[in-house]
């Protein structure tokens, strides 16, 4: 009964760590307002003037949007902001045209191939691990009267064991 509230808590445990490292998978870039792509997701730095505006329709005074970029023209950046309500098919969004004279900076969000690799590195070692300490092979004489035959066929199981505390 004990072992089981640990496994569980170690399966828990693991599925927290992947949901707080899969951010770590993403980072942001500058790039040019002419060079944004639609449909991408972007960050942009207001103006405090912009970001005092926006108060009234976001209900936040951020000087940072984070959205969707829905198109990009001369005049500003139209932006699909997720606002605080949730509708019936989740986090409600707000269009939001930032004026380009508004616009300090504009990042695009991106994958970060260096970040995932390591993310994947850990959930791979993590994954082993819950593998290896789940085996129950138990010693090669087990249940075996003395002289018997050595049927153990993971011979270097008790020093990997040993690495994970069992």
């Amino acid at each position: 009964m004990h072992a089981g509230w640990i496994q569980r808590g170690s399966r828990v445990v693991a599925g927290v760590m992947l949901v707080a490292a899969l951010p770590a998978c993403y980072s942001y870039h500058v790039v040019p307002t002419e060079q944004l792509s639609v449909g991408k997701s972007v960050r942009a730095r207001l103006s405090a003037d912009e970001a005092t505006r926006l108060q009234g329709v976001l209900g936040r005074t951020d000087r940072t949007l984070d959205g969707r970029l829905m198109a990009s023209s001369d005049s500003g950046l139209l932006m699909a902001v997720p606002t605080s309500r949730i509708g019936p098919e989740g986090i409600t969004h707000q269009r939001i045209l930032v004026p380009r004279s508004s616009l300090l900076e504009v990042e695009e969000r991106r994958l970060d191939r260096f970040r995932t690799g390591i993310v994947v590195a850990a959930i791979t070692a993590v994954a082993a691990a819950v593998v290896v300490t789940q085996f129950d092979v138990g010693s090669p004489n087990d249940g075996e009267p003395k002289g018997g035959t050595d049927h153990n066929i993971l011979g270097v199981r008790i020093p990997l064991l040993a690495l994970f505390g069992r």
